[in-house]
């Protein structure tokens, strides 16, 4: 039978055992301080964009059965225009270079490293797609692929929406482009 005082040396030994098991533990998982970076460091971020003509809008299109069905009286005729092809409007040439230029400096101007990012020292890129109007509006905004970091996806998402719309950048085209952008935090 154990005596009231031996129980108290057996707590005490078990409780410090368990104690010194839990700070060991403890010990194996933080082996080094987090160092955290200083505010007075500038942080870089970087931007890589690549453009992508939108494809053309499907239009309504007969299909080849519907077509050998009709009769050459129900067929639309062709309208022969007598005007030179030299003064019919065509499309100026896309200035990539100058949109992307444009696109640049709208989002890096609302791009910011967001404080869980700077924490805990995450680093990262995250590409992005778009669709920039004529209007200058960045619509259908996706991520085609992830830095790992929901923080680090967000801020580039909100600097892209924020960004909108890039008037001088849509002025530039006559049609929606697709663009793709890689944003890097690190």
């Amino acid at each position: 039978m154990i005596k009231p005082l031996e129980k108290k040396y057996h707590a005490f030994f078990l409780s410090s055992l368990c104690h010194g098991a839990l700070l060991l533990f403890g010990a194996y998982y933080v082996s080094s301080p987090l160092s955290l970076p200083f505010k007075d460091e500038p942080t870089t971020t970087y931007l890589t964009c690549v453009a992508q003509p939108l494809p053309p809008a499907q239009t309504n299109a007969l299909s080849p059965m519907k077509e050998k069905n009709m009769t050459s009286s129900s067929r639309p005729k062709k309208i022969i225009s007598s005007a030179n092809p030299l003064q019919q409007k065509s499309n100026p040439p896309l200035n990539q270079s100058m949109i992307l230029t444009l696109l640049h400096q709208a989002i890096a101007n609302h791009q910011f490293y967001p404080e869980e990012g700077e924490i805990f020292q995450q680093k990262g890129s995250v590409i992005l797609r778009f669709v920039l109007s004529p209007a200058g509006n960045l619509n259908e905004i996706r991520i085609i692929k992830s830095s790992d970091f929901p923080a680090l996806d967000h801020a580039a998402t909100m600097a892209v929406q924020a960004a909108s719309p890039v008037r001088e950048a849509g002025r530039l085209l006559t049609t929606s482009h697709v663009f793709t952008v890689k944003v890097k935090f690190g």
